[in-house]
C-alpha cells in the first residue's frame, strides 16, 4: 500500500509538471521575434521564428514564393530548423503553380495561403497540420483532388470556397469544426461526408442564403444517423444518407470514454491498484494500457508519460 501511495504521489507531480508546461507554453503563445526574410532555393521566401524570445530560433515559417513559380518543394528544414507553418497568403496569386510538396513537419496552413493557385490540381495536406487557415485555398479553380488527415481538427471560414472543380469530399473524423462558407460555390462538388458525428458545422458551410444570385449545393451530404451532420442536411434542405450508427473505438487508457487519455484516467488506475475502486469486465480491458493482460504500475506510469508527451 505504502509503494501503491508513493507512485501515486510520483505519478501526481509528474501530471502536475505536464500541466505547468501546458499553462506556461499558453501564456506565452503570442510572445514571437521574427528573423529576416530569406530566400531559399529558386522560389521560396522564409522567416526564422524565435516563439518564446528567448534567444534561440525555434523554427521556421515559409512566408513568400515567387509568382512566377511553376512548382514548389517546400523543405522539412531550413538553417537546421524545422519548417512548421505556411504564412498567411504564402502562395497567393502564384496562377503558375502546379504542383506544390509539403512536408510531414509542417504544422499550420495559414489564411489565404494558396489564394487563388489556380493551376493546382490535387494537394495532400500532411500528417501534423491541425488547422486550416480561412480562405486557404480559396479560388483554386483546377483543384479537383484534396486528402484531409485525422490531425486537422478546424476548417477555418471561406477555406475551399470556389473550388470549383472539387467534385468529393471527406472530412474526418478528428475535424471538429467546419467554418462559415468553408465550401462556398464549390459548383461540381456532389458530396461530403463528415465523418465527425459531433462536428461543429458553422452556419452556411456550403451555400450563402443572404446572396439570392449565390449558386446552393445540391449534393448529398453523408455521415451518422442522429449526428451533426444529418441535423445540418435537414435543416438546410440537403440530401442525406447515413453511414451507420458511430461507434467510437476504444482508446485504451480511457477509462472516462471521452475519446482522450487525461489525468482522470491515471488517477482511476492507481485508485484500482490501491484497492480503492474496482474496475468492470470493459474498464479492465480498457485500463490495460499496455496490453499485458493485467492493470498495474506500468499502466498508470505510461498514461503519465503520455500526458507528458502532450
Amino acid at each position: 500500500m505504502r509503494i501503491a501511495k508513493k507512485i501515486t504521489g510520483i505519478l501526481t507531480a509528474m501530471v502536475c509538471a505536464a500541466g505547468t508546461v501546458w499553462g506556461g507554453s499558453s501564456l506565452i503563445a503570442g510572445a514571437e521575434t521574427y528573423g529576416e526574410q530569406a530566400g531559399y532555393g529558386d522560389y521560396l521566401y522564409y522567416q526564422t521564428v524565435d516563439e518564446d524570445e528567448d534567444g534561440t530560433d525555434d523554427f521556421v515559417k515559409i512566408t513568400d514564393c515567387d509568382e512566377s513559380a511553376t512548382e514548389a518543394e517546400i523543405p522539412a528544414e531550413i538553417e537546421g530548423l524545422p519548417v512548421t507553418v505556411i504564412d498567411n497568403g504564402a502562395f497567393a496569386y502564384c496562377s503558375d503553380l502546379i504542383n506544390v510538396t509539403i512536408p510531414e513537419g509542417i504544422t499550420s496552413i495559414g489564411g489565404y495561403a494558396f489564394f487563388r493557385c489556380t493551376s493546382l490540381t490535387s494537394v495532400t495536406i500532411p500528417n501534423g497540420v491541425t488547422v486550416i487557415g480561412g480562405n486557404a485555398f480559396n479560388g483554386c479553380i483546377n483543384l479537383s483532388d484534396i486528402t484531409i488527415p485525422e490531425c486537422v481538427t478546424e476548417i477555418i471560414d471561406f477555406a475551399f470556397e470556389d473550388c470549383t472543380s472539387l467534385v468529393s469530399v471527406t472530412i474526418p473524423e478528428s475535424v471538429e469544426l467546419i467554418g462559415w462558407g468553408a465550401f462556398f460555390s464549390c459548383l461540381n462538388l456532389e458530396e461530403i461526408t463528415i465523418k465527425n458525428p459531433e462536428c461543429v458545422i458553422d452556419g452556411s458551410v456550403l451555400c450563402n442564403y443572404s446572396d439570392e444570385n449565390s449558386y446552393c449545393y445540391n449534393g448529398i451530404i453523408y455521415g451518422y444517423t442522429n449526428s451533426t451532420a444529418q441535423a445540418y442536411a435537414e435543416e438546410c434542405g440537403y440530401d442525406f444518407v447515413s453511414i451507420g450508427e458511430y461507434s467510437p473505438e476504444t482508446i485504451p487508457g480511457d477509462i472516462s470514454g471521452n475519446g482522450k487519455i487525461d489525468l482522470y484516467d491515471a488517477i482511476e488506475i492507481c485508485k484500482s491498484i490501491m484497492g480503492m475502486r474496482t474496475f468492470t469486465d470493459e474498464e479492465q480491458a480498457t485500463a490495460d494500457y499496455d496490453g499485458n493482460g493485467k492493470v498495474d504500475l506500468y499502466d498508470a506510469i505510461g498514461i503519465a508519460k503520455k500526458l507528458l508527451e502532450k
